[in-house]
C-alpha cells in the first residue's frame, strides 16, 4: 500500500511586525518674559543744571545714585571720589572765574556722560524720571558736605606749607586764620599793610609771658608783650604795620626775661623805598 505522501511541517508563521503608535505632542506653550522693569533715574539734563546751580559735587552725587541704580557701582563710587579731591583742590583756588569754567566745564561733562550711559542702559525706554525737588534737596545736601570738608582740608594744606616751628611769616592780608595771613611775602611797598604771625617752635605753657622785637633799619623798634593767654604756639595780628622807613627788617619772639632761652620764632621782611 502505497504512503500518502506527508507534507512537511514549516516552522511557525510569522506574524506582522507590530507598529507602535504614540499621539502627537504637542509643543510646550512658552514662557512668558518677565515684565519689563521700569527704573527711576534723573535726567542728564536736570543733573546738568544741578551742577551749575547747586554745585558740582552734589551734581556728581545724583549721577552717582543713578549709576548706582543702573548696576555701574564701580562708575558711581570713582565719579563721586573724584568730585571731593577735586572740590579739595579748587578751594586753594581764589579766583571767581576759575570757578565759572570749572562748573561749566563739570556740568558739560555729567551731562553728556549720562546721557551716554542712559542711552546704552539695557532697558533704555523703559526709564521714568525721578523727583526733582528730592534731587534737588539730596544735590544741596552733598554740596554743603563736602564744602565743610575742603575746610580742615585747605587748613591743613596751608599749614604743611609753612616751616611749623619757629617762623615768623608776613602777609598782606588777613588771613581766615589768625596764625596764617593771607597773600603771604616777605618784600612790601612803603605804603602796604603788613601782617604778623608767628609759629612757634614749642607751646607756650601756662605762666609764661612772650614778647614781640622788631629790629629795623635804625635800630629796636621796642618790644611788645604778646596779649595773649597761654597755651598757644602761635598768634597773629589783628592789625596792619604800616608806614615803615624802607629798609630790612627782623621780628623776634621770645620769653619775657628770659634772653638766654632759644628764640620761639623770628622771621623778617624789607620794606622798599617805591610802590
Amino acid at each position: 500500500m502505497a504512503e500518502l505522501p506527508i507534507p512537511a511541517r514549516d516552522s511557525a508563521p510569522t506574524s506582522e511586525p507590530a507598529v507602535s503608535w504614540s499621539p502627537p505632542i504637542e509643543p510646550t506653550a512658552k514662557a512668558a518674559e518677565p515684565a519689563a522693569k521700569t527704573i527711576d533715574l534723573w535726567t542728564p539734563r536736570g543733573i546738568g543744571w544741578a551742577s551749575v546751580i547747586l554745585g558740582f559735587p552734589g551734581a556728581a552725587v545724583l549721577a552717582a545714585l543713578n549709576w548706582q541704580r543702573m548696576g555701574m557701582s564701580g562708575k558711581a563710587v570713582a565719579h563721586v571720589v573724584a568730585a571731593v579731591l577735586g572740590f579739595w583742590a579748587f578751594a586753594f583756588v581764589a579766583n571767581a572765574g576759575a570757578a565759572i569754567v570749572v562748573e561749566i566745564a563739570a556740568a558739560y561733562y555729567l551731562y553728556r556722560i549720562q546721557r551716554r550711559d542712559q542711552s546704552t542702559f539695557p532697558g533704555a525706554g523703559r526709564v521714568t524720571e525721578r523727583n526733582g525737588l528730592l534731587g534737588a534737596l539730596i544735590a544741596i545736601t552733598g554740596t554743603v558736605l563736602v564744602v565743610v570738608s575742603a575746610v580742615p582740608v585747605a587748613k591743613a594744606f596751608e599749614s604743611a606749607t609753612l616751616q611749623h616751628r619757629g617762623e615768623v611769616i608776613f602777609g598782606a592780608r588777613a588771613g581766615s586764620d589768625v596764625c596764617a595771613p593771607a597773600g603771604l611775602a616777605t618784600e612790601f611797598g612803603p605804603n602796604d599793610s603788613i601782617f604778623i604771625a608767628a609759629i612757634m617752635r614749642e607751646t607756650v605753657k601756662p605762666g609764661s609771658r612772650v614778647v614781640e622785637e622788631i629790629d629795623g633799619p635804625f635800630g629796636a623798634i621796642g618790644s611788645v608783650s604778646v596779649d595773649l593767654q597761654p597755651p598757644y604756639d602761635c598768634f597773629g595780628s589783628t592789625g596792619s604795620l604800616s608806614q615803615l622807613d624802607p629798609g630790612t627788617y627782623t621780628v623776634h619772639v621770645r620769653y619775657d626775661g628770659q634772653p638766654h632761652r632759644a628764640e620761639l620764632a623770628t622771621g623778617g621782611f624789607v620794606v622798599r623805598s617805591t610802590p
